[in-house]
């Protein structure tokens, strides 16, 4: 704990001076040499192997700050080890067994100051490691991302081509579930509106649909499906015209519809118009048939779930 006190105590008094040197703590109880340089190897007089060995005692210190990097070391001079920079650092001149080992300050703890390690996007997200610190940017990328569900019951059928509402049960616990029926030739839509929450960094968002298929069709079929929207702010125009809209595709997982399908999210969605705090947003989902499609019945879409990120900062009304 000495070591570590007068460690500091010399970190503060050497490592910001711009002089390089030494300082004699000969008159003290220690009887110890401190260094300062601003490099570690080089045998240069600002080197810390630059120091001749011959002058160099067992306990000397030396801190090195290079460039904006502080490290603390102590003389073992019995040491002998292979020189590995920034470890280990062997004089040039006279070394002997005489090596500089690097100090590792104690680790961090709860109440403890110390050296800690920065977790990773993965180790922050996981939210169980006990040593290691969470950053702005970790937190953010594990609530960079929230959801919002619409099901089919708060979509509606378009007026012109507009895909047909429903209710299904299954046969066995008579589940009961809507759906909007998408025709495998005639492109169908249906439409929604959300007001965005505050969080929302009015940027792109993504969409993962939730369908099934009536039945007749057959595992393997691919269906697509198409979303695109719209923001409308107080006193613009309610004829506003969509952004460029975005498709993901889908294989059938399990013949006559008996399985829950959940496709990948959309490529990220730009959203028409230029969206702001309380917009509304207008979406319209159809099914692609002019692209990939072909799977010859309707497809029962059940809801959609709208993907967008969060904003660094929310502000009141």
């Amino acid at each position: 704990m000495k070591r570590i006190i007068l460690s500091l105590l010399l970190a503060v008094a050497l490592a910001f001076s711009p002089v390089v040197g030494s300082l004699d703590l000969t008159s003290t109880a220690l009887a110890k040499t401190a260094y300062h340089r601003t490099a570690l190897t080089g045998n240069t007089a600002a080197s810390l192997d630059g120091i001749d060995g011959a002058g160099l005692a067992d306990g000397d210190f030396a801190f090195v700050m290079a460039g904006s990097v502080l490290y603390t070391y102590i003389l073992d001079d019995d040491s002998g080890a292979a020189e590995s920079s920034p470890s280990v650092i062997s004089p040039d001149s006279n070394a002997g067994t005489k090596r500089w080992i690097l100090q590792s300050p104690p680790p961090a703890s709860t109440s403890a100051a110390g050296i800690v390690e920065l977790a990773t996007d993965a180790e922050t997200s996981a939210g169980t490691d006990t040593e290691r610190a969470v950053t702005p940017a970790g937190l953010a990328s594990v609530y960079q991302y929230q959801t919002l569900y619409i099901p089919a019951s708060a979509m509606t059928p378009a007026t012109t081509n507009g895909a047909a509402a429903g209710t299904a049960e299954t046969s066995s616990n008579k589940l009961n579930m809507d759906y909007l029926a998408f025709d495998t030739t005639t492109e169908e839509m249906a439409h929604f509106s959300v007001v965005m929450p505050k969080g929302w960094d009015r940027g792109t968002v993504k969409f993962v649909f939730r369908w099934t298929s009536a039945t007749g069709s057959t595992a393997g079929d691919t269906v697509e499906w198409e979303v695109a929207g719209v923001a409308i702010s107080n006193d613009d125009a309610l004829d506003a015209a969509l952004g460029t809209s975005q498709v993901i595709s889908d294989t059938l997982l399990a013949d006559n519809g008996a399985d829950l399908q959940v496709t990948g999210a959309t490529p990220a969605l730009t959203i028409g118009g230029t969206p702001a705090l309380g917009d509304t947003i207008h979406f319209v989902i159809s099914r692609n048939v002019g692209g990939t499609d072909d799977m010859a019945e309707d497809a029962w879409l059940l809801g959609a779930t709208l993907e967008y990120k969060l904003t660094e900062t929310v502000t009141a009304d």
